[in-house]
């Protein structure tokens, strides 16, 4: 019933929105931990689940899955976007 839940709300959410991102997953793990909370009778258990399954399909979705952001990306475009993260030796020179 949870994949089940998760699955038809992420492809209804798609649908609705017309965008293929990471909130579709949100929303289809927010009623996952529904339907979980539901079976346990609780409504404070309901929204918890709701609220961790959210932010857990939430943040595999947009941290790229199991292939990661960089897949499919050139191996200068790899450089580019990892050296995005560091600061340059540029960034510490004094302008004079």
């Amino acid at each position: 019933a949870m994949g089940g839940a998760y699955a038809g709300v992420s492809a209804a959410t798609e649908q609705i929105r017309g965008k293929d991102d990471y909130l579709n997953d949100v929303a289809g793990g927010c009623a996952a931990g529904l339907i979980a909370g539901l079976r346990k009778r609780s409504i404070p258990v309901a929204l918890g689940s709701c609220a961790f399954f959210a932010a857990s399909m939430g943040t595999y979705e947009y941290s790229g899955g199991l292939q990661g952001k960089m897949h499919g990306m050139s191996r200068e475009e790899r450089d580019e976007y990892r050296a995005s993260f560091f600061a340059s030796e540029n960034d510490f020179r004094e302008e004079k």
